[in-house]
């Protein structure tokens, strides 16, 4: 359902904002290379910008190992021999220094985006025999089997962060960039490794045996942290010695515990050591209830070292502009130094500027005499029959049509409406009720304005129930510290024949594993017993509630889910055998498959790289250290890698897919 805000609220509404929080102060956009090939295109991106209020340019300069501008243009104290990139076809043009002149003289800060690990496209062809990947390819990184990276792995081929002359090399590419051009910035990317299955080159391997041996603490998540950290330090005082000013930035994952563990990006380390000076978080979630979750484990202590990546690009119109109207509103709010947009093209391609505009073109420039200031606010809160905050439900004004959603706490506001306006509508799925509110100059949660709806709400009561879904089943497993029985509850809240249930129904009785872990502090067991349950009954495109009954006939938990549509190029039958588990795939395609096995909780278990599909997956059900896993839900992650024939799969062939077995 979309949202529809006239012009007159939505400016409105972000001179409030304005005058809240004051001027947002970075407005970014990342420009790709296509974009900025020739003079007409860079002079179109200027009058973009200027026309849209944006004041900052992340110009990608370095694609793939490659160069945009012309190493050791003036200088060559640093050394630099990078190609010029296969994407520029004029021989003479320096992109970098017409887009720095263009922008300068309006004010426009440009940062020269630079891919820092990943050096290849997925094409080497397009490289020549000078490029660093043929010259250095003992630079690559390694697989956790002892596999070099190749260039058609995910993104192209990685450097590994761990090699002393990587670090030096890579140094010297991006001070060479600061001190022959009049940049505002170097903005990093891809300053990470490629995920937790890579960075086992020998040499870091060799180097971490030894530190191990000596300090049996140190973990391998935190040894590659370590190298990437440290590999930013490197880049970041070079390029500083040249110029001191300079903003050092990067864009990173944007959950900071996830980044860190499994790409070794601990960004809010580097914030904290003054190694980069901003970082960009690449917030690309579409939907608002998952953006809003994200951005709840953001520092807040960060906050004005940090703007927020949004996601400006569409896959078959498969992203309304609405939603990026809402997550621009959520980060003004959140008191950030910015908001980038990903990509230049992908605003043009889908007419974003459109929505973008309006929401921040006040930052730069307002009349407040314009402004009628004889309105008022409405400021509210929405719960759960049980006393619990509803998030995500829509508010709408019935006056003005303006709407609102509410966030993990259940707080809304509405902006600016006249007198004597005070009706609003709540919908939360198929929950559809109107309120009259109260009226207020200020934006305090005015507590005459909690209501309350006929649901619980989507958090959990006591209990955090993981649920998860591919396209056979819906997956459940939680985890209490308590033995017990639980009676599982489900509510089909919507169909496409529309036949709903009009209560829970019961499902089963769920009965738990134990499961004993050794606690070091005191030296004893801790009991805790595993709970799941396999849905394979849903309903194709319906919507399920469930709650988990405990033996009190208390609510301890509450989730809601349905089918995942993803489609799937594969798909496999699994069995439990006597030697762990069985996975055979049902295609009689012939392709190469990487996969692994993760437990519910994403941790590695198990690998396999380049294995043809008609060879059947066997698994012994244990963890690489021998032990028996947390749970008996598992995660079957794979990446399928055609073999012959090129067009077997109409998808990206470094696709991730995932099915669940129990």
């Amino acid at each position: 359902m979309r949202n529809i805000i006239n012009k007159r609220t939505v400016i409105i509404l972000v001179f409030m904002l304005f005058t809240i929080l004051g001027a947002l102060e970075m407005r970014s956009v990342w420009v790709t290379p296509w974009d900025l090939t020739s003079e007409e295109k860079i002079d179109q991106l200027i009058q973009d910008c200027l026309f849209n209020n944006i004041n900052e340019i992340l110009a990608e300069v370095r694609y793939r190992g490659d160069a945009l501008y012309q190493p050791n243009r003036v200088n060559n104290r640093f050394t630099n021999n990078e190609e010029r990139s296969y994407i520029l076809e004029d021989s003479s043009f320096d992109p970098l220094l017409y887009l720095i002149q263009k922008a300068k003289a309006h004010s426009i800060k440009v940062q020269a985006w630079v891919t820092v690990f990943v050096i290849t496209p997925n094409s080497p062809e397009r490289l020549s025999f000078e490029h660093l990947y043929f010259k250095n390819r003992t630079w690559l990184t390694f697989s956790a089997e002892g596999e070099r990276m190749t260039t058609t792995t995910l993104e192209g081929a990685y450097l590994d962060p761990y090699l002393p002359e990587v670090r030096d090399y890579l140094a010297n590419v991006f001070a060479d960039i600061a001190i022959n051009y009049d940049i505002d910035g170097i903005h990093l990317d891809y300053i990470r490794y490629p995920n937790h299955r890579w960075g086992f080159h020998p040499a870091s391997t060799d180097e971490y045996e030894k530190t191990r041996n000596e300090d049996y603490s140190v973990t391998w998540e935190a040894w590659k942290e370590k190298q990437v950290t440290e590999t930013v330090r490197i880049i970041s005082e070079r390029v500083k010695s040249v110029k001191p000013y300079i903003e050092i930035s990067a864009a990173v994952k944007p959950d900071p515990f996830s980044a860190a563990k499994y790409y070794g990006q601990n960004w809010a380390d580097w914030l904290d050591k003054n190694y980069v000076d901003t970082v960009y978080l690449m917030a690309y979630q579409t939907k608002d209830a998952s953006f809003n979750q994200l951005m709840q484990n953001i520092p807040q202590e960060h906050a004005k070292k940090i703007i927020v990546g949004l996601r400006a690009w569409s896959d078959t119109n498969s992203y309304p502009s609405y939603l990026l109207r809402n997550k621009t509103v959520s980060v003004i709010q959140g008191g950030y130094k910015g908001v980038s947009f990903f990509s230049y093209d992908g605003i043009k391609t889908q007419s974003y500027f459109s929505t973008i505009k309006p929401l921040i073109h006040l930052f730069k420039k307002y009349n407040p005499k314009q402004i009628e200031t004889n309105y008022y606010n409405i400021c509210g809160k929405i719960k759960g029959i049980n006393g619990k905050p509803i998030a995500g439900a829509k508010v709408v004004h019935n006056n003005s049509h303006q709407v609102s959603y509410t966030d993990y706490d259940g707080v809304f506001t509405i902006y600016q409406i006249k007198e004597n306006t005070d009706q609003i509508q709540v919908e939360y799925f198929n929950i559809n009720t109107v309120f009259t509110a109260h009226l207020s100059k200020n934006e305090k949660l005015n507590y005459k304005n909690i209501f309350m709806i006929d649901v619980f709400p989507e958090e959990s009561q006591s209990l955090h129930i993981k649920i998860m879904s591919d396209n056979k089943s819906i997956y459940l497993a939680w985890t209490s510290d308590d033995e017990q029985s639980f009676a599982l509850y489900r509510k089909k809240i919507y169909s496409p024949n529309e036949i709903i249930d009009n209560d829970f129904q019961f499902i089963k009785l769920v009965n738990g594993t134990l499961k004993q872990s050794f606690n070091f502090a005191d030296s004893t067991f801790v009991n805790s017993y595993n709970y799941s349950y396999i849905d394979d009954s849903a309903e194709p495109f319906a919507q399920y509630e469930y709650r988990l009954i405990n033996n009190d006939l208390l609510v301890q938990a509450f989730a809601r889910a349905e089918l995942d549509f993803t489609l799937y190029p594969i798909e496999f039958s699994t069995q439990k055998t006597e030697d762990g588990y069985e996975i055979t795939t049902l295609s009689e395609d012939t392709c190469l498959l990487n996969w692994s096995i993760l437990d519910i909780n994403e941790t590695p278990l198990f690998y396999g790289i380049s294995q043809t599909n008609s060879d059947k997956i066997k698994w012994n059900g244990k963890t690489a250290e021998d032990e028996k896993p947390t749970s008996n839900l598992f995660i079957f992650e794979y990446q399928v890698k055609p073999l012959g024939n090129e067009n077997m799969f109409n998808k990206p062939d470094n696709k991730w897919y995932r099915k669940y077995f129990h």
